[in-house]
C-alpha cells in the first residue's frame, strides 16, 4: 500500500461528484497547509484536495465508489488499464492482474465506452492525470476545470502560484512539438487527425507532494505559464 500522510476532512463520497458534476462545493483538507500566493500585487489561496492522495492508494473498487457515470476504458500500450472520466475530466491508470489484459475485464466487458466501470475491483490504481481543454494554436486555456478538482481555487492556476504555494521552484523543461487531443469524449478512441500541435510547445515542472511525484505541464500565453495538465503518481 501506498504511504502517505494525507487525511481527509471529510466522507470521500462528498468529495468526488459524478462526471456530471463540476468542482467539489467543499474541499478537503490539503495534503500541506493552505498557501497563500501573492499575484500581481493580490493574496490568492488554494488547496489540495487530499481525496486524490487516497484515492491513489485505493483500487478499482475505491474509484468506483467515488466516481460513477459514462467512461471510456481502454487497455494501453504501455501496459495499463485505463478509465477515462468526462466533465471535469479525469484518467485513471490502474496496474493488470498478473493473469493479463483480459483478466482485467468484468465479464462481458471490452475496450469502448460505457455507462459504468467496465474493470474489474481489484486493480490498484497507479496514476491519475487531469487535463483542460486548450487552444492549442493561441495557445490558451479555456477553462481550468478539471485541474481545479485537485487545485481548489478559484484563481487562475500558474507555475509561480504553485510554486509560491508547495514552496518549491522546480525547473521548467521545453518541449517543442507538442501534440494536444482536447480530453473530451468525442476524441476516444483517440485518432492521429484530431491532435493538434500546440504553437510554442509546452513546459512541464516535477514537484513533490507526500513522496508523490506531481507533474504539471503549461502553456506560455500572456506572459504567463499557465497550467492545463497535471500526473499525480508514485516518485
Amino acid at each position: 500500500m501506498k504511504k502517505t500522510s494525507v487525511l481527509c476532512a471529510a466522507l470521500f463520497g462528498v468529495l468526488f461528484l459524478p462526471a456530471c458534476a463540476g468542482v467539489p462545493e467543499s474541499a478537503a483538507s490539503a495534503s500541506q497547509p493552505p498557501a497563500s500566493i501573492g499575484q500581481s500585487g493580490s493574496a490568492v489561496a488554494f488547496e489540495l484536495n487530499s481525496a486524490f492522495f487516497d484515492l491513489l492508494e485505493g483500487d478499482n473498487a475505491f474509484l468506483k465508489q467515488t466516481r460513477q457515470g459514462s467512461c471510456h476504458a481502454e487497455i494501453t500500450g504501455r501496459g495499463t488499464a485505463r478509465v477515462l472520466y468526462f466533465e471535469p475530466f479525469l484518467d485513471v491508470q490502474m496496474i493488470l492482474p498478473e493473469e493479463g489484459s483480459l483478466a482485467a475485464w468484468r465479464e462481458g466487458y471490452g475496450e469502448g465506452s460505457y455507462l459504468e466501470n467496465p474493470f474489474v475491483d481489484d486493480l490498484p490504481v497507479l496514476e491519475l492525470t487531469l487535463e483542460d481543454e486548450i487552444d492549442p494554436l493561441a495557445p490558451a486555456v479555456f477553462e481550468q476545470d478539471s485541474l481545479r478538482q485537485l487545485f481548489v481555487t478559484d484563481a487562475l492556476i500558474t507555475y509561480p502560484m504553485l510554486c509560491e504555494g508547495l514552496g518549491q521552484t522546480p525547473e521548467l523543461t521545453h518541449t517543442e512539438d507538442v501534440y494536444y487531443n482536447a480530453p473530451i469524449p468525442e476524441n476516444w478512441p483517440l485518432g492521429n487527425d484530431l491532435e493538434h500541435l500546440i504553437t510554442g510547445g509546452d513546459w512541464h515542472a516535477d514537484f513533490s507532494v507526500d513522496e508523490l511525484r506531481l507533474t504539471v505541464s503549461f502553456i506560455q500565453t500572456d506572459g504567463e505559464y499557465v497550467a492545463y495538465r497535471a500526473t499525480l503518481s508514485e516518485e
